[in-house]
């Protein structure tokens, strides 16, 4: 599995799980990411850092349980233990990336 295919697990993990909220709350985080330009969903990964702002924002205390299902099912579909979980989405998959490369090696 190269990069792209990475990410490509970490952007399914993260639209499933805004998706699960429904779709208001996906065209919601596309809406600010994008400050009125439309953004298309396939560049979430490239926001992470932005995504963990607008998150805290639109859900308070509930964003830390978004991130952390984003990247249980990630972790799930790559077939790795999780992270140690924490607040930041950036971080756990940038956690997940470096496990994974281990894993790999």
């Amino acid at each position: 599995m190269d990069k792209a295919e990475f990410d490509s697990i970490i952007q399914v993990s993260l639209s499933n799980s805004l998706r699960s909220l429904g779709e208001d709350c996906l065209s919601s985080v596309l809406s600010v990411l994008g400050s009125g330009r439309e953004l298309p969903v396939e560049s979430l990964t490239a926001h992470l850092g932005e995504i963990d702002v607008v998150l805290n924002e639109l859900f308070g205390k509930f964003s830390t349980i978004i991130k952390h299902v984003t990247i249980l099912q990630a972790s799930s579909a790559l077939k790795l233990d999780p992270p140690s979980l924490g607040g930041s989405l950036f971080w756990m998959v940038d956690e997940l990336r470096s496990t994974f490369w281990k894993a790999k090696s």
